[in-house]
């Protein structure tokens, strides 16, 4: 921040009104992002196989919010232009990206309760120890489906 405002003072850029907002907003995603980390650490002690369950959800959240939608776009371009698509999928493709979906959120559900259970009992040779873990990871794979 501060080299750009040197690189604006040098070049003679005066600062508008967005600046203003913009300090603001910047505060806010950082209290936003170390709260989330912090949160995340705590959890990440005394339950480590989180760390093998965020990077699958963090996936499977990209791939909902990026390519899903992508999907949904181009067969809207393809209705829109009148050209006949031959593909089964691409007739129906509204309910093949719903039940991809669900094939997501399957993948989900196995993922949290079998590394769970691993973890569990790796951890203390005991499984429901194991189930513990695998009820807080399901938790975090159901409250990460409500917020994609």
């Amino acid at each position: 921040m501060s080299i750009l405002l040197l690189l604006m003072f040098w070049y003679g850029v005066a600062p508008s009104i967005g600046i203003w907002f913009f300090l603001p907003m910047l505060l806010v995603a950082i209290a936003t992002v170390l709260g989330l980390s912090l949160w995340l650490s705590a959890l990440y002690v005394p339950f480590r196989d989180v760390g093998h369950l965020l990077p699958f959800l963090v996936t499977i959240w990209i791939l909902n919010v990026t390519f899903l939608p992508k999907m949904l776009e181009a067969s809207g371009a393809l209705t829109s232009t009148g050209n006949v698509v031959e593909s089964p999928l691409a007739a129906d493709l509204p309910n093949v990206v719903y039940s991809i979906r669900i094939a997501f959120f399957i993948a989900c559900i196995v993922h949290a309760l079998g590394d769970g259970i691993l973890a569990g009992v790796l951890d203390t040779g005991k499984i429901p120890n194991g189930l513990r873990h695998s009820c807080i990871m399901l938790v975090i794979a159901l409250l990460a489906f409500l917020i994609i």
